[in-house]
């Protein structure tokens, strides 16, 4: 018996190391979304794009769009281990420290390491991520594979990757090595406060949420290229309803509106402050 227990024991320990930050695994898995770029100026026509999810039981394995294809590649255990864009010559890399993932490294043509986002938490919650970008590859920012939008809201991270552009031309100094800071302030289960500060340039956001459930909690994904947010969001559970630019005479806010089956999304709708364009996603699941 006591043979039996420690066995038990023993697979318990396994199945919970295992089932850690890298491992998406949603009740309701995404078949299928729809992102349209709608204007509102009649000189433009509504431009739109087909990504299909491809499970294989509960493990997404490939996200298919026209122009691209992206596999993903997991360890042992389950967990995210490597993005690959097949079309696009770029690779995202994840590292784990125990339950958490500690760091995301970008590659490009397989071997040139242009960025490296490195997680510090605070308990489970993530507190501080440090950007080091070697040199200033505008790639790294138009690749529409943001690094850092599988480590928080992609609204965040598009944004947080443009201020990054910015602070790189308003530098008075080209470092080889340019190094700057996000940190996150949480309200329950979800970030509440961003902090991006790139030396010379410092940007605070806030942020609101509603209270139902966010598809994409724990997916390590990448970004549409059609939507600057996606909703993909790394670590928060329910959905964002605002991201407003707090402390700069620039103003900078976006909302989201949402329709629903139940609980789970079914379209979103993002809009941005003073823009003639509305990013929609069209949300398909697996029956």
């Amino acid at each position: 018996m006591k043979k039996l227990v420690l066995l038990a024991m023993a697979t318990m320990v396994v199945f919970v190391a295992c089932k850690k930050d890298g491992i998406y695994n949603p009740k309701k898995k995404i078949s299928k979304i729809t992102t349209i770029e709608q204007y509102n100026n009649p000189d433009y026509s509504d431009d739109t794009n087909v990504y299909i999810f491809k499970w294989d039981k509960n493990r997404l394995l490939h996200i298919i769009s026209p122009e691209k294809v992206t596999n993903f590649v997991y360890d042992k255990c389950g967990r995210l281990m490597r993005v690959e864009c097949i079309n696009r010559e770029i690779a995202t890399w994840y590292e784990y420290d125990g339950a958490k993932l500690s760091k995301v490294i970008s590659y490009y043509d397989g071997t040139e390491r242009f960025k490296e986002y490195a997680l510090e938490y605070k308990g489970k919650k993530l507190v501080k991520i440090t950007i080091t970008q070697n040199g200033f590859p505008q790639r790294s920012i138009n690749q529409q594979q943001s690094p850092l939008s599988v480590i928080c809201e992609p609204a965040i991270a598009q944004v947080i990757e443009k201020d990054i552009a910015v602070a790189e031309t308003q530098s008075t100094h080209k470092a080889s090595v340019l190094t700057s800071t996000v940190s996150f302030e949480w309200s329950g289960k979800n970030i509440s406060k961003v902090v991006s500060d790139y030396g010379e340039i410092k940007y605070e956001y806030e942020l609101t949420y509603d209270d139902k459930i966010n598809p994409y909690n724990g997916f390590l994904g990448l970004e549409f290229e059609d939507s600057y947010q996606g909703q993909y969001i790394y670590k928060n559970a329910n959905n964002i309803k605002t991201m407003k630019r707090i402390n700069s005479s620039d103003p900078m806010s976006i909302t989201y509106e949402y329709t629903y089956d139940g609980k789970w999304p079914v379209t979103i709708a993002e809009t941005y402050f003073q823009s003639q364009i509305r990013y929609i996603q069209q949300i398909e699941y697996k029956k």
